[in-house]
């Protein structure tokens, strides 16, 4: 998967079921190129309360940085590389991060923009959160490996770079992790 020149674009969007219970949600896309109505199969929600947890960072450049080092501890415990951070990747996470808390909902942008200025990148995959703000980041992290979607992206070799960016509204952490590749 992974949106890659000469082939064909097109969406796989997944909102995994409620088999966990908790305050938050969770999205995946890959090969995002246009517009186009997204398929709903239900919501995810995070595992936790509302109780503050010690040691979660509620700051959003933290809570990104330990989603990055909760994403590469999962990578490495399965025999992956470690991500780079990309700061193209990290802007455009940052970009899209920022329209999630107005929006209500988990909803991806196309992900082609991302590619297009994050060369020589040709692939790009994204996750998305949402999570109580004091929910840990090893549990968003946890969750995605859940879902076969988000753990394609998350241990996929081909995907060498990352950028998080998370958004603090209303008690809500809201994130984007896009990743990068050839």
């Amino acid at each position: 998967m992974g949106q890659r020149k000469g082939r064909p674009a097109g969406v796989v969007l997944l909102i995994v079921g409620t088999a966990l219970v908790g305050g938050g949600a969770l999205l995946v896309v890959r090969d995002a190129s246009g517009p186009r109505p997204a398929d709903t199969t239900g919501t995810w929600a995070s595992p936790g309360g509302g109780e503050r947890r010690a040691g979660s960072p509620i700051d959003p450049r933290a809570y990104a940085d330990a989603l990055v080092a909760a994403t590469n501890d999962r990578r490495e415990a399965v025999g992956r590389p470690a991500l780079t951070r990309s700061g193209c990747a990290d802007a455009a996470a940052g970009e899209r991060a920022a329209d999630l808390p107005s929006s209500g909902a988990l909803e991806h942008a196309p992900l082609g923009p991302v590619t297009e200025r994050c060369p020589p990148y040709g692939t790009a995959a994204e996750n998305l959160s949402r999570a109580p703000a004091d929910e840990p980041s090893s549990d968003v992290v946890s969750a995605w490996m859940a879902s076969a979607g988000h753990r394609q992206n998350l241990l996929d070799p081909s995907l060498t770079r990352v950028g998080t960016a998370c958004t603090l509204s209303g008690g809500q952490m809201a994130c984007s992790e896009v990743f990068l590749g050839p």
